[in-house]
């Protein structure tokens, strides 16, 4: 008789915004076994025991000790990774780690320090490299359909979440608590721009005029431009005051959506060809500069890929895949193989928010090192 594989085991350490992903991702996938979660929330306890049936624990650390898990999933407040992730790391613990790192430089180096001194799986919670739409442009890549990435470029602009406003809890805004804009919100696609040209940003320029919501901390407009190890440059225009309030339901995609003036537009530029995403339209292009064996740039479309009439079996899959993440990163640290992204790229990834944000304070362009 074939041999039947046993459940990966997690245990999930804050059951939040992020936290919810992973309880619904292992309420109905038979291949993730959730032996436990830990919440310092009461009410939230309850809930997830109520909804989910999983185990509750009071505390992250009466997971310390527990040998009956593949992988540790800590997706706690910004401010608190520090303390929870060295923990764990220092004991040789597998840990996948929702972005950012930390909140602070001082709190990524500590957690990097404790990661080197054990080599135990650990992997930053960059989710879009699962997605959907980001593994097509970097299939594009990885074929040559584009030849090398010399330009990339980004204009975003989201809703404000509703727990990003004026609420108790809306640590989210609170640039002590959250790192800033930058690491928080932007370093998925500062991650993806060197997926994209498998190189290292080394400077980065962040132009910012101030803000126009009173009450946010960190920064809710500015344009962020920054140069990698291959020449290749990107730029980053972000800004939260044009589109209506987002509900993160699923419903701010599509017509509506654009409509309203949120806007995810993301464009390759390489050397044969360039590639456009559009997120809400759902819709990922390819122009073919034409050149042939000729000098003559006669651009063509080569290809048009339409994503809205296509099921997934979550709706987070097609730009935002927690799932696939959570299910690999098991898979991974099971059977003692390395992250998917290698910890200290994500560390100098991390290293390049930070210096983003020091240069909107400085004004001027900021190395990274």
């Amino acid at each position: 008789m074939p041999t039947i594989r046993r459940p990966f085991r997690f245990a999930l350490i804050g059951c939040g915004a992020m936290g919810t992903h992973a309880l619904q991702s292992a309420k109905t996938d038979a291949r993730l076994d959730l032996v436990a979660c830990a919440d310092r929330d009461p009410a939230r306890r309850r809930q997830v025991q109520a909804i989910y049936g999983f185990p509750m624990v009071r505390h992250w650390r009466d997971l310390l000790d527990r040998e009956d898990v593949d992988l540790f999933y800590i997706a706690t407040p910004n401010r608190t990774h520090r303390e929870i992730a060295v923990e764990f790391l220092r004991r040789g613990r597998n840990v996948l780690l929702e972005k950012p790192m930390a909140a602070t430089p001082s709190d990524c180096a500590a957690i990097m320090r404790a990661w080197r001194r054990r080599r135990s799986f650990f992997q930053l919670g960059f989710e879009c490299r699962y997605s959907v739409a980001y593994r097509h442009l970097k299939e594009f890549v990885e074929r040559g359909v584009l030849g090398e990435i010399r330009h990339y470029h980004l204009v975003y602009s989201p809703g404000v979440w509703f727990q990003w406003l004026e609420q108790k809890n809306g640590w989210k805004y609170s640039a002590r608590e959250s790192g800033g804009m930058v690491a928080e919100k932007l370093s998925h696609y500062l991650d993806l721009f060197c997926w994209y040209t498998g190189s290292r940003i080394r400077e980065v320029n962040t132009y910012f005029p101030g803000n126009v919501i009173r009450h946010f901390e960190v920064m809710d407009n500015f344009h962020l431009n920054f140069r990698a190890d291959s020449g290749a440059v990107g730029e980053i225009t972000f800004f939260f005051s044009r589109a209506p309030l987002n509900r993160m339901d699923g419903t701010v995609h599509g017509h509506a959506a654009s409509k309203e003036g949120d806007v995810f537009q993301l464009s390759l530029i390489g050397t044969k060809a360039a590639a456009y995403f559009d997120l809400h339209e759902m819709t990922i292009a390819v122009t073919d500069y034409g050149y042939g064996r000729g000098r003559t740039f006669r651009p063509r479309r080569r290809l048009f890929r339409d994503f809205k009439k296509k099921r997934f079996e979550r709706h987070t899959d097609f730009n935002h895949a927690s799932h696939p993440e959570i299910l690999d990163a098991c898979a991974r640290a099971a059977a003692g193989r390395p992250s998917a992204n290698d910890p200290e790229d994500s560390f100098h990834i991390m290293k390049a928010c930070f210096a983003a944000e020091r240069s909107a304070v400085l004004r001027r362009a900021v190395r990274v090192e």
